[in-house]
């Protein structure tokens, strides 16, 4: 009679498992047809508990790996593949004032700073994660200017000052070298 109520409690168990997908009934439903097993060739109850316990205990602690395998060819979809994209700043980010607008692979998210600082427009961001329906991001530096063109003439002409000031106090010494 146990044996019917133990493979009872594993077809439960089983349509459970199969509503959810998150492999969390599907351990107690292997303890379940062990322990009906052991009712239908006569065990006793206290046993029949016993094994059901071990069993579906032992079960559990392999969810970890079953997870890894059944799990690891799962790809990023939508909301998840954003995060570490870069983006710009199309409305400053101003978490005091609740605003904050950014563009990230050509759509246009709420956003948020994740440290509180204020970013402003036109800055580059990159997406740390996701809070409800904004993006948490955090500013990158910016890297330095490049000069225009005229200041990049005018420092390449002091340096060619420089240098040729360098060669006249050495032309210098070497004249007072040979005169000594």
């Amino acid at each position: 009679m146990f044996a019917l109520y133990w493979m009872a409690a594993a077809v439960i168990l089983l349509i459970i498992e199969i509503l959810t997908l998150g492999l969390t009934s599907i351990w107690f439903a292997g303890g379940a047809v062990l322990a009906a097993a052991a009712a239908f060739i006569g065990a006793p109850l206290w046993l029949q508990m016993v094994l059901f316990i071990v069993v579906s205990c032992i079960l559990f602690m392999t969810r970890p790996l079953a997870q890894k395998y059944l799990n690891s060819h799962v790809e990023k979809t939508n909301v998840d593949a954003i995060i570490g994209q870069h983006g710009i700043v199309k409305e400053e980010i101003d978490n005091a004032q609740g605003q904050g607008l950014v563009i990230v692979n050509g759509v246009d998210w709420s956003a948020k700073s994740l440290n509180g600082e204020v970013i402003r427009e036109g800055s580059q961001i990159v997406v740390h994660k996701i809070q409800g329906v904004k993006l948490v991001v955090e500013s990158m530096p910016m890297p330095a200017p490049k000069p225009w063109p005229e200041e990049a003439k005018e420092t390449g002409e002091e340096a060619e000052e420089q240098e040729l000031e360098k060669e006249k106090e050495q032309e210098e010494a070497e004249e007072e070298n040979q005169e000594e």
